[in-house]
């Protein structure tokens, strides 16, 4: 059965002060996640670092999960206009390695926020629906990829909806195995290496010499 898609929305504070204060608890909850990891994390924690009382936490969140999926909102904003951003030529080994890095990099400064989310959404089914919208927002992107690329690719046998789901899922494990210990799998790589190695594999899939079938 299909899931019921949910956008995480939370309302912007009519006036500037309040404003200033959601700003506040999201720096200091992407802070205190980055530090200690989300399960960890205290509301009080959250607010010593935001300079406020924890009571005032409430007048904004009902609990530091809506305050996650807030900031999980505003990254998956942020993804979707730098990818839109990265389509700007006309040569698509430089649109993949543009719309890569973007990514990587907006991953990096927020991977406490997305580790939260992927733990949270094998327990929470409200985590788990937002997991999937972020997914297929992402796969439409590699879908349209691959139907650009099946016009002039080698290898016209790609399914477009296994194909995207293939490459959405290799480029984001990749991401949280390499955030969270890639030196145990390749010690000594750098950041642009990384990137390297997903444009790589991501472009040659789509555009390539495959072996045939």
């Amino acid at each position: 059965m299909p899931h019921e898609s949910v956008v995480y929305e939370q309302p912007d504070p009519p006036t500037a002060k309040g404003r200033r204060a959601v700003d506040a608890w999201r720096r200091a909850g992407r802070e205190a996640f980055t530090e200690l990891g989300f399960l960890k994390t205290k509301i009080s924690d959250i607010a010593t670092i935001a300079g406020m009382a924890s009571a005032s936490f409430y007048n904004y969140y009902d609990t530091k999960e809506d305050l996650l999926l807030d900031l999980a909102a505003e990254y998956n904003s942020e993804v979707l206009k730098r990818i839109r951003r990265s389509v700007r030529t006309g040569d698509p080994q430089q649109n993949i390695g543009t719309t890569v890095e973007n990514f990587w990099r907006l991953y990096t400064e927020n991977q406490a926020v997305m580790h939260g989310v992927f733990q949270m959404s094998m327990i929470d089914d409200r985590f788990a629906r937002h997991w999937y919208d972020i997914r297929e927002r992402a796969m439409a992107g590699l879908k349209a990829e691959i139907r650009r690329a099946k016009k002039v690719s080698p290898s016209p046998t790609l399914d477009v909806d296994a194909g995207a789901m293939a490459l959405s899922s290799m480029i984001e494990h990749f991401c949280y195995l390499w955030s969270t210990d890639h030196q145990r799998f390749v010690e000594g790589k750098s950041d642009d290496e990384a990137i390297t190695t997903i444009s790589d594999v991501w472009y040659r899939a789509l555009y390539g010499v495959t072996q045939p079938s």
